[in-house]
C-alpha cells in the first residue's frame, strides 16, 4: 500500500505535493518518543477521495456508466489509503523498545536487541528486525529522531559498534544490487496485473455469450433492409436504425428482408452503441417471429467471435513483452557486474545500481 501511496503521488500534482509535503514535514513539531505522518497527507487524501468519489456516484445512476463507477471507486481507495496511513502508521518507542503500526492498525512490538541493520531507498528507510522490517517515510514526522535513538541503542548493546547498512532483505529480487528493488517490485506487479486485465477484458468481449438477459427486448416492425459491406441495416417504421454487424459469406439476409414488410411484428434483442464518428445505433444480437429465430444469439456470437478473435493478440503480445522486459531486469539486476553499464542504465534508468 505504501508503493501505490508513492505513485500516486509522483503521479499527482508531483512538484507541488511532494514539495508541500516536505515542507510540512519540516517545520511540524516533532513529539518524543513518536513517529507519523504529517497531517498534510490526511488533507490531501481526504480532499482526493472526495473528488473521485463524487462523480462516481454520479455515473452510478446513469445508464452505461456503472462501470465507470466501480472503477472510479477503486481508484479512490488509492487516496483514501492516505486516510489511513495517517490514522494507523505510527511508531511509538521508549528505551525498552518499540510498537510499529501498519496501515491496517496492526501493531508489532519490537526490542532493540532484535535490531540487526538498517536499509535505505530513496524515500524511505527500513529498521531491520529479525525477518521484519519497519519502514519511516521521509515524509514521517519524528523519524529521523526515532532513526538516531536505534542507532544509539544498537551501539549501546554492541559495544559502540555502528547500526549496519544492510542492502539485501527478504523479496528483494535483485540480491541488493539495485536500490528500491520492493518500489520495482510494486511495478512488476503492477504491469502484470494491467496486463492480465487486459487479457481478461478481452477475452470476456470475445467468449462470453450474448442471451436475452445481457440485450434489451423491444418490439418492432422493420420497413426497410439493406446490405453495406459486412452490415445488415434494418429501418423501423419510426426510423429507428438497427444493425446486424461483421457479416461474412455463410451469413444469409434473406430471411431478414422477408421480414422487412412494415407490418410484422418482431421481438428484437439488442444494445445501444454509440460510435464516436457516426449516429449512435441498436446493434442487433437476435431477431424472434412468435418463437422462431430468425436471427439466433449463436449465429451472432460467431460472428463477433469471428471479428473480435485476433485482437487477443495484442493482450497477449503485451503480457509476453513485459513478462520478457521484467525476466532480463531481474536477471541483469540480480548480478550487474555481468553486463554492459549502457545495458543496466537503460533497465533501470537513473537507479541506484550496487557493483558489488
Amino acid at each position: 500500500m505504501k508503493y501505490i501511496l508513492r505513485h500516486w503521488l509522483n503521479s499527482i500534482l508531483r512538484n507541488f505535493t511532494l514539495a508541500y509535503f516536505k515542507k510540512s514535514t519540516e517545520t511540524a513539531d516533532v513529539k518524543e518518543g513518536k513517529v507519523f505522518l504529517s497531517p498534510a497527507i490526511l488533507i490531501f487524501g481526504i480532499i482526493m477521495t472526495v473528488i473521485i468519489l463524487i462523480p462516481a456516484v454520479i455515473c452510478l445512476f446513469i445508464d452505461g456508466y456503472r462501470m465507470l463507477s466501480v472503477f472510479l471507486v477503486i481508484f479512490s481507495l488509492l487516496s483514501f489509503s492516505m486516510v489511513l496511513g495517517y490514522i494507523n502508521c505510527r511508531i511509538y518507542y521508549d528505551d525498552d523498545g518499540f510498537v510499529a503500526k501498519n496501515i491496517l492498525g496492526i501493531k508489532r512490538k519490537f526490542t532493540y536487541d532484535e535490531v540487526t541493520g538498517i536499509k535505505v531507498n530513496t524515500h524511505e528507510k527500513y529498521i531491520i528486525a529479525g525477518k521484519r522490517k519497519v519502514m519511516i517515510d521521509e515524509y514521517a514526522i519524528g523519524g529521523n529522531e526515532f532513526i538516531n535513538f536505534v542507532r544509539r541503542k544498537y551501539g549501546i548493546l554492541h559495544n559502540g559498534r555502528h547500526l549496519p547498512l544492510v542492502y539485501k532483505t527478504k523479496f528483494d529480487l535483485f540480491n541488493g544490487h539495485v536500490q528500491d528493488a520492493e518500489i520495482l517490485l510494486f511495478g512488476y506487479i503492477l504491469g502484470f496485473v494491467a496486463c492480465i486485465g487486459f487479457l481478461v477484458f478481452t477475452v470476456c468481449a470475445v467468449f462470453v455469450p450474448m442471451t436475452e438477459n445481457n440485450t434489451t427486448e423491444q418490439t418492432l416492425c422493420f420497413q426497410y433492409c439493406e446490405v453495406q459491406r459486412k452490415e445488415v441495416i434494418l429501418t423501423t417504421v419510426d426510423n429507428q436504425v438497427l444493425k446486424i454487424r461483421f457479416i461474412d459469406e455463410q451469413f444469409s439476409p434473406e430471411a431478414v428482408k422477408a421480414v422487412c414488410d412494415g407490418e410484422t411484428e418482431l421481438t428484437v434483442y439488442c444494445d445501444h452503441v454509440n460510435p464516436k464518428y457516426e449516429k449512435s445505433f441498436y446493434q442487433i444480437k437476435a431477431i424472434k417471429e412468435n418463437e422462431n429465430y430468425i436471427l439466433s444469439f449463436d449465429e451472432t456470437h460467431r460472428l463477433h467471435k469471428q471479428e473480435y478473435l485476433p485482437l487477443l493478440v495484442f493482450p497477449v503480445f503485451f503480457l509476453l513483452l513485459w513478462t520478457g522486459f521484467v525476466v532480463t531486469s531481474v536477471v541483469v539486476g540480480r548480478n550487474p557486474k555481468k553486463y554492459s553499464k549502457k545495458l543496466v542504465k537503460k533497465l533501470f534508468a537513473d537507479r541506484k545500481v550496487r557493483y558489488f
